[in-house]
């Protein structure tokens, strides 16, 4: 969520290159277990802006997620409606 935490860029980056690997039999047995949604950015807006907490409008996205909205907080908005979805679907 915040561009200053690079440690979890880094992690991301990690659990795709593992989750990825041809040859590793976890991997695979993951990939054929589980279906990863991987969202790493959820800031670039504020991110490009030079924000470190906050998005475009100074809104802390942390603080958004009980009731985001659609026009002012968009990313935290439609990623909680694609984890409804894809709860729903399972």
């Amino acid at each position: 969520m915040h561009p200053g935490e690079s440690n979890a860029s880094f992690m991301i980056q990690g659990a795709i290159d593992f989750l990825l690997q041809k040859n590793n039999k976890e991997a695979r047995m993951l990939r054929e277990t589980f279906i990863f949604k991987i969202i790493p950015m959820l800031n670039p807006d504020g991110v490009v802006n030079g924000h470190y907490r906050c998005n475009y409008i100074g809104a802390d996205l942390n603080r958004r997620w009980p009731n985001p909205s659609k026009l002012l907080h968009p990313t935290i908005y439609y990623t909680k409606k694609l984890l409804k979805v894809c709860h729903q679907a399972n």
